[in-house]
């Protein structure tokens, strides 16, 4: 039998590495912070960064009648976002309401994102409400699952 003080040193440092895997909720404020940068400045390039190579981005929206539901692995959307912002002129994005919490070894954020952007000489505003679940990644924590829900 061992003994006690060597099991809870065991045990303290089994517990301290375990959280240590874990991703801290001040690290994804960091990281969508990045992202919050990268966007406006239509840095597409910090946005594939941002994204995991297996991440599902799945979209509910109605935006001047237009109606899309459906999911997006990485390459589609980056190619969609790179689309848009060569068309757009006048781009602005702001971040607000966002909240963060740690659920197991993932980081689930949920946050309301204003897009302004004119295409093709009208002037449209949207307002998304984000759900974002980030994990470990070589860059340090990347989304690997979005859903977007937006209504004009």
């Amino acid at each position: 039998m061992r003994p006690p003080i060597v099991l809870l040193a065991t045990l303290l440092l089994a517990g301290a590495a375990a959280a240590g895997d874990a991703p801290d909720t001040a690290a994804a404020a960091r990281a969508l912070a990045a992202l919050d940068r990268a966007m406006p400045a239509r840095d597409l390039d910090a946005l594939g960064r941002f994204l995991s190579d297996e991440v599902r981005i799945t979209v509910d929206s109605t935006v001047r009648g237009a109606i899309f539901h459906g999911s997006l692995d990485k390459q589609r959307y980056l190619a969609m976002v790179a689309d848009a912002w060569r068309k757009a002129s006048d781009y602005q994005y702001r971040r607000i309401d966002l909240e963060i919490s740690r659920r197991d070894q993932t980081i689930v954020a949920t946050s309301v994102t204003l897009e302004t952007l004119t295409l093709d000489g009208v002037v449209m505003h949207t307002r998304t409400r984000e759900t974002t679940t980030l994990a470990p990644c070589p860059a340090g924590l990347c989304a690997t699952a979005i859903q977007l829900e937006s209504n004009d």
